[in-house]
């Protein structure tokens, strides 16, 4: 899922806040998902259909689906798609992302009644504060029904969400 490209054929909502692959001038309308994905009910259900295809699919060579394949040492779910460190600050009211904002402020406001932090705390996501509990909370939430759904299609090999290289502890779902 880690550098898919994505276009308007894929019907996500708040596409259009999704920063373009590339940057500014790209033409074509594709854009990485990085960071939204943990908000953006679509792009959970889109890597879901790629997911089961990925793992299931018998390999012509071999015969064997990914998910059987002792030779599969793990499976990772993310290359460097984080809210604690790269994308955090993605839905912060001066990003121009009102869909996905509305989302992240209504996960917000369930994660600050259900521990007693403060949302304007929880939505400092620039600095180590109470705001990399939430985060960690958002990205460990969506990492677990992955890791559940991997199961479920018969992945055996350990699956990792994500790797870690730099910042800190906080960074750690």
């Amino acid at each position: 899922f880690t550098y898919r490209l994505f276009s308007t054929v894929d019907n996500i909502p708040g596409f259009d806040e999704i920063q373009p692959y590339g940057g500014k001038g790209r033409t074509d309308g594709k854009s990485l998902v990085d960071g939204f994905t943990y908000l953006n009910p679509r792009l959970e259900e889109l890597w879901r259909s790629y997911t089961q295809d990925f793992v299931t699919r018998v390999n012509p060579y071999t015969g064997v689906a990914l998910k059987d394949d002792t030779g599969v040492l793990a499976i990772m779910i993310w290359n460097e798609n984080d809210l604690t460190q790269h994308f955090g600050n993605n839905f912060l009211a001066d990003k121009k992302t009102p869909f996905h904002r509305a989302i992240f402020l209504e996960k917000l406001k369930a994660f600050s009644e259900k521990t007693g932090l403060k949302p304007a705390d929880l939505e400092r996501t620039w600095e180590p504060s109470p705001s990399k509990i939430f985060l960690n909370d958002l990205e460990y939430s969506w990492n677990r029904r992955a890791v559940d759904f991997l199961h479920a299609q018969g992945m055996t090999a350990p699956v990792i969400a994500g790797h870690h290289w730099g910042g800190g502890a906080y960074s750690l779902p």
